[in-house]
This record gives C-alpha cells, sequence and structure tokens, in this order.
C-alpha cells in the first residue's frame, strides 16, 4: 500500500467518523428540539386550557362607592365595583365589547391610546369621585415590559424603586392622569388595577400622596404582582399613617402564579452577585381566597377574583 492509497482510507474513516458524529448530534438535537416542543407545549396547556371553565362573569350594574372611606381600612362593595370598572376595560380591549360601557351615572374622562387605563367620575351625595381603573396585560409591547424587571429609582418624588417595564408604561400617560385629576377636582380617588394594572395602581398611589392632593385616596387591585422594593412598602404606611392613602386592600388567589412574580429574589443579568429584591407591598392587607379552576390562565383571570368578590359580598 503506497503512501497515497493510506491518506485515502484515512479520509476516508475520517468522513465516516465524521458522518457518523453529525448524525449522532442531529439525532440528540431533534430529540432535544422535541423535548423542547413538548415542555412548550404542556407550558401552554397548563396557561391556557383545563378541565375546569373559567367563570362566565359580565359587568353588573353595581351602588357607587360611598363617599367616606370605611373604618374598617377598606370596603368589599367598593372592591367589586372597582373590579368590575376594571373588567369593562379589559372586555373593551380584547375585543369582547364593541364599547367601552361605563355604570349609569358614571362618565368617562380620559383613556390612552391603547386603553391602559380609565378614568372616569360620578357624584354622590354631593361628593366628586375619580377612577383610575388600569387592566392587565393585552398587547406583545406590554409583554415585552413586563419583562424588563430592573429594579430602578421611582421617577416621582418618592424613595423607593420599581419595576423599570411597569414604570416606563406608566410615564406614557402620567401627566394625563394628573391633569384629569385636577380638572375634576374630586374628593376621592379610587384606584384600582389587575395584574399589570395592580402594579401601575402602586405608582399611581405613591404619586398622588407625594404630590398632596385634596382628595382622599383609597386603592383596591387584584392579583398584583410584586412592583417595587421594600422601600415602597415604607412609603406606603407612612401615606396611610398620615392620612391620604384611606384605604388599600390587595385581593390574591392562592393559586394565581402573577402575585409571586417576580421572584423576591430575582436575578440580575447586568451585575449577578447583586440580585434584585423585590417586596409585596403591605402583605399583610391581602384579601386571600383559594380557587383553582385548573389553568394558570383561569386562575389569574379577573372573572375568577370577581365571582370571589361576588360570593363574599353576597355573604
Amino acid at each position: 500500500m503506497d503512501h497515497y492509497q493510506k491518506k485515502y482510507i484515512v479520509c476516508v474513516v475520517f468522513c465516516v467518523i465524521l458522518a457518523v458524529m453529525l448524525l449522532m448530534l442531529g439525532g440528540f438535537g431533534a430529540w432535544k428540539y422535541l423535548q423542547f416542543n413538548k415542555l412548550a407545549s404542556s407550558v401552554m396547556y397548563a396557561a391556557k386550557n383545563s378541565i375546569g371553565q373559567p367563570y362566565s362573569v359580565v359587568p353588573t350594574t353595581l351602588p357607587l362607592p360611598q363617599p367616606d372611606p370605611s373604618p374598617q381600612g377598606y370596603s368589599l362593595p367598593t372592591a367589586l365595583f372597582l373590579a368590575d370598572m376594571t373588567l369593562r376595560l379589559e372586555r373593551f380591549v380584547n375585543g369582547v365589547d364593541a364599547a367601552l360601557e361605563l355604570p349609569p351615572g358614571v362618565t368617562q374622562l380620559f383613556t390612552d391610546r391603547h386603553n391602559m387605563v380609565l378614568v372616569a367620575s360620578f357624584t354622590l351625595n354631593g361628593k366628586v369621585g375619580v377612577v383610575c381603573a388600569f387592566r392587565g396585560t393585552i398587547h406583545t409591547s406590554e409583554w415585552k415590559k413586563d419583562f424588563m424587571f430592573d429594579l430602578v429609582p421611582f421617577q416621582y418624588g418618592v424613595d423607593c424603586s420599581v419595576h423599570k417595564g411597569f414604570q416606563k408604561i406608566y410615564g406614557t400617560f402620567r401627566d394625563d392622569i394628573f391633569e384629569t385629576i385636577k380638572q375634576a377636582a374630586p374628593t376621592t380617588v379610587f384606584v384600582c388595577g389587575h395584574s399589570l394594572g395592580a402594579g401601575l395602581s402602586l405608582f399611581l398611589t405613591l404619586d398622588l400622596a407625594k404630590a398632596r392632593t385634596n382628595a382622599d385616596i383609597r386603592t383596591y387591585t387584584f392579583a398584583p404582582p410584586r412592583a417595587g422594593d421594600d422601600k415602597c412598602t415604607s412609603a406606603l404606611e407612612r401615606f396611610i399613617d398620615a392620612g391620604p392613602v384611606k384605604e388599600w386592600l390587595q385581593v390574591v388567589n392562592s393559586n394565581d402564579i402573577v402575585p409571586l412574580i417576580p421572584p423576591a429574589v430575582s436575578p440580575n443579568i447586568w451585575k449577578p452577585k447583586h440580585p434584585l429584591m423585590y417586596s409585596h407591598v403591605l402583605p399583610l392587607k391581602f384579601l386571600r381566597f383559594s380557587e383553582n379552576l385548573y389553568s394558570w390562565q383561569n386562575n389569574h383571570s379577573l372573572s375568577t377574583y370577581i365571582h370571589f368578590l361576588k360570593t363574599t359580598v353576597g355573604k
């Protein structure tokens, strides 16, 4: 066997080995791809599908909130009314309702171009109330903001750190909300929100309290994610003690995953040795219930929260 034949045989053996390795890697890659698809499919199934069914809840005409704050620090009828207002906004943006229909006696004052926030007013016993209702995440651009979970300084006068993506959204309509409230001159501002909207409700509550408006602030949130650090809690406690925040309640389904995120200790991509320390605001002021409809989506749905409030108020 001459020199050239040896080189030829070596090349053939090398090509065969390389081909076998590529086939093995390809097979492994295909297996991993299939496994990833299975994982993704199972996640989507857990999120959207279930053996249970979501509650069928439609907007309902409810009594307007009483102008005077409740002595116990929250009112379940008020919580139900505000959840209903938020539901109306979410149904309109999701295309369930062709128009944004408000309860009798309630007048729309402002919505931003993405209908993230609804500002409306009503008059009861000669006193003007303004409702600021924030909906949950619907559009792709909002999902992207949800994942911007770096903690950044709150830009509106309160010494605390907040969710970066949420603050970006809040900043797009913050001045419009303040101007609308100023023009309405209410005695009470009712702030409410679901999911992402609950985080925005926290920001508006802190912002209004710091601005020292003449109106009382009464805030109700549903399925709130963590939206800031423990300094937010300290600031809110001060505002409750000082008086501008008259009511504060967070309603949480213990089977809902959203109130668990971002994690209390979240990874910091830019500074791995300095994790992000998130905190729920005033966890003692949670109204908890347990409803498992066998999917993330159903457990998180505002209809699930409204069903709980309706059954509780009716007791």
